[in-house]
């Protein structure tokens, strides 16, 4: 009698630990970047969930052991693996508990042969109350609501717009484990089949909420970084801009230092927008982020280095005293940024103010150079005219 109660107490705990670990994943994958060390209550926990699974897999092996039961020699890889797993998380559960749950996590799902084969041994299984599984049930059910409304916040903060499909499937998952709850209540399934029913849906659940914030994360990423390049792009109009102005006040007095000065400034924060473009490029498809992101940066590098090249070529030809030809290369590079933001303009709706600000900068430098050629005989084509 005392053997089976005890039997029993081994088989409760494991699919207690085996019930806590459901919210485990979707707790953590709730944050979109994870810190490197979490608060003092995830450590807590961290520890206290690493502790429940050694102790766990400890009493099964002791009590193959006591009961004079041979584990196959093909599982004592298992065994050892899932042993220097969890002795690494008790390691990691203080600095890095996120990843001490993960590995634990892992631990257990390759020790889950072992365990099965020693219960099944004598016949014994895991189990639990129908009042615990509803309880269960209750808990997942508050998890999903919980979920969505961590993915709304997080989705407001980084100004982003989730998929109507994942708020479809989270509703899918509640209203299966609602149904399940009552079909529990009613007697019309059993505690397995419930039991059965709630970890299909736990694995689907994890699924989705890994899905979201993954696509939530390259989004938010996606988002910030095209900002930092409009950001760039709006630095050198502002500089091209003061470059005009400076160089047409040069021709107008035959001062032209200054004006040299300011063209370099100018092709200085041209390079920049060059650099950081090229950045956020390569690191967009290496992770395979968006490819019309891919798209858009590439036009922007391909314009900008057209734009720096009618910078140097104005800058020599201011030097050499030729107005006429530095005029008409201002004119181009104006040109081609105009072109430049205009097409941004179109494809990139999160940034449209301030590209229709750019825009209005574009044309100011338009009037003021169209004054001059005509001044100074500028050859030119007429550049097209945005509002």
């Amino acid at each position: 009698m005392q053997a089976k109660m005890y039997l029993g107490a081994v088989g409760l705990a494991l699919l207690a630990l085996m019930m806590g670990s459901m919210a485990w994943p979707l707790a953590y994958t709730a944050q979109p970047v994870a810190a490197s060390s979490g608060s003092e209550a995830q450590r807590e926990a961290a520890l206290i969930f690493v502790k429940l699974a050694n102790q766990t897999v400890n009493r099964i092996l002791r009590f193959a052991e006591a009961n004079n039961i041979t584990i196959p020699s093909n599982m004592a890889g298992s065994i050892n693996e899932t042993l220097r797993l969890l002795s690494q998380a008790y390691g990691e559960a203080e600095e890095n508990p996120l990843k001490a749950v993960n590995i634990t996590l892992k631990a257990l799902e390759i020790f889950s042969p072992v365990s099965r084969y020693v219960l099944g041994k004598l016949s014994i299984g895991p189990s639990v109350s129908r009042q615990a599984l509803l309880e269960a049930l209750e808990r997942q059910v508050k998890l999903i609501e919980s979920m969505e409304e961590k993915i709304n916040d997080t989705a407001e903060k980084q100004g982003l717009t989730v998929p109507e499909g994942i708020y479809n499937n989270l509703t899918e998952y509640k209203n299966t484990l609602l149904k399940i709850r009552e079909e529990l209540k009613a007697g019309n399934i059993t505690v397995s089949q419930a039991a059965r029913s709630i970890g299909l849906i736990r694995v689907m659940l994890a699924k989705s909420i890994h899905k979201v914030y993954g696509n939530i994360s390259r989004e938010a990423f996606k988002h910030r970084s095209i900002g930092l390049v409009v950001d760039r792009i709006g630095a050198a109009v502002i500089a091209v801009e003061k470059a005009v102005n400076m160089t047409i006040e040069a021709l107008e007095n035959n001062r032209t230092s200054m004006a040299e000065e300011m063209l370099n400034a100018s092709i200085r924060a041209v390079d920049r927008a060059i650099n950081t473009s090229a950045k956020v490029e390569v690191f967009v498809g290496k992770h395979g982020i968006d490819s019309s992101a891919s798209n858009i940066l590439e036009n922007v590098k391909e314009s900008l280095r057209e734009v720096k090249s009618h910078l140097i070529a104005a800058r020599n030809y201011l030097k050499n005293g030729d107005k006429a030809n530095a005029i008409s290369e201002l004119e181009a590079a104006q040109e081609k940024l105009t072109q430049l933001v205009t097409y941004l303009k179109d494809h990139l709706s999160s940034y449209h103010g301030r590209l229709v600000g750019m825009l209005h900068r574009c044309n100011a430098m338009h009037e003021r150079l169209e004054r001059a050629a005509k001044k100074h005989g500028a050859h030119r084509g007429k550049p097209p005219r945005n509002g």
